[in-house]
């Protein structure tokens, strides 16, 4: 609904809204009396956090070769395992960073965690962002912040995390402990 100066008399309190949201980070404005006051609709960004917990993975074999655990991942015994799991991100968010938590303690061991989008449409997909074990070992964190399509279109396209896991010569070669995907929307959300 649009408000005309003939709605409002001097001094009314008006009070924000767009898109059934109520506009919280605007200041409170007083009609002046006369036929035009210009309200600011800037909206403000805000950098959230998406949580990849390793209890969420699903295993992509029918084997029984992996370990799911509420703190780790990881191979049940020394064989190769995929895991993935689906996110959900609202409409409109831009990711910004996949952070991911590996533990390695042979460096001929590897992990990898990549973050994908499927489009509905044919099922081509795109991988995103990608997280690997690298050359360290020990307990470490790897980032990735250059993110490929990186705007958020539940619309067209569904999202996910795969991961995999290649141990050397032991099920304790390599573990994914989780990590977060970090993104930002607008607020009023689209």
């Amino acid at each position: 609904m649009a408000l005309n100066a003939s709605d409002v008399n001097a001094g009314d309190d008006i009070l924000a809204a767009h898109n059934n949201a109520l506009i919280d980070d605007i200041e409170q404005h007083t009609h002046d009396g006369t036929d035009t006051t210009k309200v600011d609709f800037t909206a403000n960004p805000e950098t959230r956090r998406f949580s990849i917990s390793p209890a969420n993975l699903v295993p992509e074999q029918d084997t029984n070769v992996w370990l799911i655990g509420y703190d780790y991942a990881g191979s049940k015994d020394a064989t190769a395992t995929s895991l993935s799991m689906g996110i959900t991100l609202p409409q409109g968010a831009i990711i910004t960073k996949l952070n991911i938590r590996w533990f390695r303690n042979d460096a001929a061991a590897a992990g990898l965690c990549s973050l994908w989008r499927t489009a509905l449409s044919d099922g081509g997909h795109v991988e995103m962002a990608v997280a690997d074990s690298n050359a360290a070992t020990g307990f470490h964190t790897v980032e990735d912040s250059t993110i490929a399509s990186a705007t958020i279109d539940n619309i067209n396209y569904s999202y996910g995390i795969k991961l995999g896991i290649s141990p050397n010569d032991a099920a304790t070669d390599v573990y994914f402990y989780g990590g977060y995907i970090e993104y930002t929307i607008v607020k009023p959300l689209p």
